[in-house]
């Protein structure tokens, strides 16, 4: 797919839906990085946890717990794509919750990343934060 950066940024949109699709293929499989991930956030907004965006806040009042975790999984969204063409992971990206405010970072700074080869095939699903 993109051995170059010209090329990987001509490709952003087929990246983005790879990227998706690793993701929630990544949360299927249960306990890996995306629903743990999602388990805890589900876990602090139960807690009491205050998130600014409302559309995250009501989620805890909807049904059984995996609906709220796929709710949650549907409110990704990119923040930042980064390109290291000298680096084994050539793209990377970081996918949250949106802005938040309160964060130091302007938004949630815990994120979902997926991380790309120069072939554009991916490495890696993991969380940081």
């Amino acid at each position: 797919m993109a051995s170059d950066l010209k090329t990987a940024l001509e490709q952003l949109p087929e990246l983005e839906r790879l990227a998706r699709e690793a993701i929630c293929n990544n949360y299927k499989c249960k306990d890996e990085a995306v629903d743990i991930h999602l388990e805890d956030w589900l876990a602090n907004l139960e807690e009491g946890m205050e998130f600014v965006e409302p559309r995250i806040q009501s989620i805890i009042t909807k049904g059984e717990r995996k609906e709220k975790k796929d709710a949650l999984l549907k409110l990704f969204r990119i923040y930042r794509i980064g390109f290291y063409p000298s680096d084994a992971d050539f793209i990377v990206c970081d996918y949250n919750f949106g802005p938040d405010p309160e964060s130091k970072y302007g938004c949630c700074d815990e994120f979902v990343v997926v991380s790309f080869d120069e072939s554009g095939g991916v490495k890696e699903v993991s969380t940081e934060g």
